[in-house]
């Protein structure tokens, strides 16, 4: 029982190490200087919210950890893209187009 209560005692000192290290945290990263509230969590970043199709990534809003004055934490913008994008799925309401090759080494017949 003795080993179990330093070892309980070591634990709760490394925890409490490990708090103080984290939010006495000074490193920098993509979203700017990592910092933590008093509970150990991030409060200071926002997100960007993209929408992809095939290659092309498109703005779609951010996200705010901290809402402005009078303002959402979320916001989307309206969609901007070519008039030509097209979507490879779903194809409801399309037409598509199946080409096939039959020759090897791309088909083989049973």
């Amino acid at each position: 029982k003795l080993q179990d209560t330093n070892m309980t005692q070591t634990v709760v000192a490394l925890r409490n190490d490990l708090n103080r290290l984290i939010l006495n945290n000074t490193e920098s990263g993509i979203t700017g200087v990592l910092q933590f509230n008093s509970y150990g969590r991030r409060d200071n970043f926002s997100l960007t919210i993209t929408s992809v199709a095939g290659i092309d990534t498109y703005l779609r809003g951010h996200w705010f950890n901290r809402p402005y004055v009078l303002d959402r934490r979320l916001k989307f913008y309206d969609e901007k893209h070519s008039l030509n994008r097209s979507t490879p799925f779903p194809l409801r309401g399309r037409t598509a187009k199946i080409v096939m090759i039959e020759e090897r080494p791309f088909t083989m017949k049973k």
